[in-house]
This record gives structure tokens, sequence and C-alpha cells, in this order.
């Protein structure tokens, strides 16, 4: 990174320019988290009017900075920086994709740990240490390289290569054990790590260096936006599939004996985390002696398979 100074000229803020930025994105985020967590449908009225609103909102604040940027007066964020597709817009877009392999890792496989690999709250956190610390050890063992060496593309060609490895190694059936997803998570750790520190370093050396702090801050924004929308997305994935997935893996003459308020509650695989729910819901099963027993268990073993199968199709296609 290039020797920063001081500028010699007053620098106005782009006030108008934030607020649109903020406008915009509002609208974007409450879509897709309302559509997300199915609070309301993707192409309801109101999905689509919110991003109809942001789309909107973003033509404008585009159109503003080109004419801020044609007047010299230094918008925000500023148009001329994306047409240099091969750096800052590739790397823009590696960093929004990296963000929500992140955000997905972080967020559902404690879930998947806790309701199908059966432990505790506290030790589904805990599998995520070896991903946070082999995160930190990639990006300053990567940095470190790049320092020395002045050369970027082996590293990133690297980091791909660990978070492919992660997704073969990690084994998300009913069967997966707590080693399984710990031995996945270091790669996947040393590749994400070091791939988020690598575009912002490209980044940097890429823009002449009184754009540097303005791309900077561009990068950090698209990752964080990269990781809410990604959060909402794999979400609506892992819900519409949970549903259908444990509706299949459920005996069809235990489906047709259980009572209907039972099922709907199995609807909802976050039950598993509710510890008194469950209490309670398997000693009314307990009640019928063995058979209520064995019908418990082929309905935990259904809720398991519907799970696994929705959390395969929601953070699958973020991995590859």
């Amino acid at each position: 990174m290039p020797t920063l100074h001081i500028p010699s000229k007053r620098v106005i803020i782009d006030y108008v320019g934030a607020l649109l930025i903020v406008l915009a994105t509002l609208p974007l985020l409450l879509g897709f988290t309302w559509a997300g967590d199915r609070t309301i449908n993707w192409l309801s009225w109101q999905s689509l009017g919110l991003f109809g609103v942001a789309l909107v909102l973003l033509v404008i604040l585009v159109v503003y900075s080109a004419w801020q940027e044609r007047l010299g007066r230094g918008p925000i964020v500023e148009p001329s920086m994306f047409k240099d597709v091969r750096i800052f817009s590739v790397s823009l877009v590696a960093a929004m994709l990296i963000s929500v392999v992140l955000i997905g890792a972080v967020y559902y496989l404690p879930v998947f740990m806790q309701s199908v690999v059966g432990v505790s709250a506290t030790n589904s956190g805990l599998t995520l240490i070896p991903f946070a610390l082999f995160s930190i050890a990639g990006a300053v063992i990567g940095g470190q390289i790049t320092t020395a060496t002045g050369r970027y593309k082996l590293q990133a060609l690297v980091a791909s290569v660990l978070m492919i490895v992660c997704v073969l190694l990690l084994r998300l059936d009913i069967h997966a054990s707590l080693l399984d997803v710990l031995l996945a998570l270091a790669p996947l750790g040393a590749g994400v790590g070091s791939s988020l520190a690598l575009s912002i370093v490209v980044i940097q050396n890429a823009m002449p260096q009184q754009k540097i702090g303005q791309a900077t801050a561009t990068a950090i924004f698209f990752r964080q936006i990269g990781q809410s929308l990604g959060l909402a997305a794999i979400g609506s994935v892992v819900i519409s599939a949970y549903v259908p997935a444990f509706h299949n893996a459920l005996p069809s003459g235990l489906k047709q004996r259980l009572p209907a308020q039972i099922i709907n509650v199995f609807e909802n695989p976050l039950v598993l985390l509710s510890q008194d729910t469950m209490v309670k819901i398997q000693a009314g099963f307990e009640h019928f002696g063995a058979q209520g027993h064995a019908a418990f268990q082929a309905v935990l073993d259904a809720v398991k398979v519907g799970l696994t199968e929705s959390f395969i199709k929601g953070l699958s296609p973020a991995w590859y």
C-alpha cells in the first residue's frame, strides 16, 4: 500500500450520496429479510415494492454520483471506479460471494450441529473456534506472503482450493460427527480469511492514492451487503426446502396416525432447539409406551433428514 499524504485542498463530504445509499439499502435489506424468513412471499406486492423502491433509489444514486464526479466534487462512491472491471469490480464480487460463505458457515452450521449431530448449544458455538483461528491465521500468513513476494494471484488460487477442500470434506448428513465438521472448518477458515484480506489489499493497490480510502470503504460496504443478502437468501432456501423434505422422510403410515398439530409443530425445525418444548412433546409420545417411543424417534429422524437436505441445498450453492 502506498504512503498516504494529507490532501492540500478542502474535502467536501457527500451527505446527499450517503443518504441515498442508506435509503437504497434499507428497502433492499428489508425485502430480503422479510422474504427470507417467510414473513412475506418473494413475489408478493410487498417484496416487489421494496425491491422496486431500492432499484429506483439505486439508479438515482448512480446518476447523482456520476453528475457529482463530472463536477469534480468527489461523490461518496465514484462510478468511474467500477470501470476497472479486471481488478476492482471482480474483487468486489468475490468479496461479496466469500461473505455469503462466511455468514452461511457461522450462522447455519451451529444450528445443524445442535439439531442433527446432537451437541449442546455451547458446544455448537465452540465448533466455530477452529474456523475463527484458521481465518485469522490465513489472513496474517497470506498478508505476509503478499508483502514478501508482491504477488497475489497464486495466493488467491490457494485460498479457493482450500474452500473447495472444505466442501469435499464436509459431510452434511444425519451420521455426521463433531470431528467431521471440525476437520472441514479448518481449511474453510484459512481460505475465507486469506481471501477477504487479499481482496482489500488488491483493491487498495489498484486505486490511485486519492481514492484508496473511498475504494476500501466501498469494498467493506459490499462485503456487509453480501453477508446480509446471503443470510436471507440461504435462509429462504433452507426454510422452503425443509418442509417437503421432512414430509417425504416421514413414514406414510406414521403421518396418517399423527395428529395434524404435531406435524405442524415439527414443520419448524427450530423446535429442536427448544428443550422445554421437546421434553413436553417426548412425554406425550412416551405415554403410549414402546410404540410411542418408536414413533417419536421416527419423527426426529424425519426432521434430521429434512434439515440435512435443506442445509445442503442452502449452503452448497454459496460454497460453489
